[in-house]
Protein backbone atom coordinates (compact mmCIF):
# COMPACT_ATOMS: atom_id res chain seq x y z
CA UNK A 1 0.00 0.00 0.00
CA UNK A 2 0.96 3.34 -0.71
CA UNK A 3 0.22 6.71 0.99
CA UNK A 4 0.53 10.28 -0.31
CA UNK A 5 -0.58 13.49 1.17
CA UNK A 6 -0.67 16.32 -1.59
CA UNK A 7 1.53 19.53 -0.89
CA UNK A 8 -0.13 22.66 0.13
CA UNK A 9 2.29 24.81 -3.18
CA UNK A 10 4.62 23.98 -5.60
CA UNK A 11 8.04 25.53 -6.62
CA UNK A 12 9.15 25.11 -10.29
CA UNK A 13 12.41 26.79 -11.74
CA UNK A 14 13.15 27.67 -15.11
CA UNK A 15 16.69 29.36 -16.92
CA UNK A 16 15.28 33.27 -17.25
CA UNK A 17 15.95 35.36 -20.45
CA UNK A 18 16.94 38.84 -20.61
CA UNK A 19 13.24 40.68 -21.28
CA UNK A 20 10.98 37.45 -20.51
CA UNK A 21 7.66 38.46 -19.66
CA UNK A 22 7.26 36.67 -16.04
CA UNK A 23 3.65 36.02 -14.36
CA UNK A 24 2.08 37.31 -11.26
CA UNK A 25 2.96 34.15 -9.54
CA UNK A 26 6.53 34.45 -10.67
CA UNK A 27 9.96 36.32 -9.48
CA UNK A 28 13.45 36.13 -10.69
CA UNK A 29 15.89 34.92 -8.40
CA UNK A 30 19.36 33.74 -8.86
CA UNK A 31 20.54 30.22 -7.52
CA UNK A 32 24.12 30.30 -6.18
CA UNK A 33 24.06 26.64 -6.32
CA UNK A 34 23.59 26.37 -10.16
CA UNK A 35 25.76 29.03 -10.15
CA UNK A 36 28.84 27.06 -9.41
CA UNK A 37 28.45 25.05 -12.51
CA UNK A 38 30.27 26.71 -15.59
CA UNK A 39 27.73 26.88 -17.87
CA UNK A 40 25.12 28.46 -15.35
CA UNK A 41 27.15 31.14 -14.21
CA UNK A 42 25.69 34.42 -13.72
CA UNK A 43 22.20 32.61 -14.70
CA UNK A 44 18.98 34.23 -13.52
CA UNK A 45 15.56 31.71 -13.28
CA UNK A 46 11.86 32.03 -13.04
CA UNK A 47 10.61 30.72 -9.47
CA UNK A 48 6.91 30.10 -9.56
CA UNK A 49 4.82 29.17 -7.27
CA UNK A 50 1.34 27.77 -7.20
CA UNK A 51 -1.10 26.42 -4.80
CA UNK A 52 -2.24 22.79 -5.15
CA UNK A 53 -6.36 22.92 -5.65
CA UNK A 54 -6.42 20.05 -2.58
CA UNK A 55 -3.40 20.23 -0.76
CA UNK A 56 -3.37 18.61 2.29
CA UNK A 57 -5.35 15.89 0.44
CA UNK A 58 -4.61 11.81 1.17
CA UNK A 59 -4.24 9.21 -1.84
CA UNK A 60 -3.77 5.46 -0.71
CA UNK A 61 -3.17 3.13 -3.00
CA UNK A 62 -2.95 -0.68 -3.35
CA UNK A 63 0.29 -1.00 -5.03
CA UNK A 64 1.66 -4.88 -6.44
CA UNK A 65 4.78 -3.92 -6.85
CA UNK A 66 7.98 -2.51 -4.94
CA UNK A 67 8.99 0.31 -7.91
CA UNK A 68 10.64 3.75 -6.60
CA UNK A 69 7.50 5.30 -8.52
CA UNK A 70 3.66 4.95 -8.22
CA UNK A 71 1.30 6.95 -10.68
CA UNK A 72 -1.72 8.79 -8.48
CA UNK A 73 -4.59 9.94 -10.58
CA UNK A 74 -8.29 10.85 -9.11
CA UNK A 75 -10.12 9.89 -11.98
CA UNK A 76 -8.66 6.25 -11.26
CA UNK A 77 -7.62 6.04 -7.23
CA UNK A 78 -10.53 4.44 -5.09
CA UNK A 79 -9.09 6.79 -2.02
CA UNK A 80 -8.82 10.55 -2.16
CA UNK A 81 -10.32 12.24 0.85
CA UNK A 82 -9.21 15.41 2.86
CA UNK A 83 -8.26 13.37 5.87
CA UNK A 84 -6.05 10.20 6.16
CA UNK A 85 -8.88 8.59 8.53
CA UNK A 86 -11.51 8.94 6.02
Amino acid sequence: MTVRCLPHKVVSHWAYREGQKIKDNQTIVELPEWNKLPHWKDRKFIKEVREVECGGWWYVKETKHTYSSVEFSRKSDKFFAPTLEE
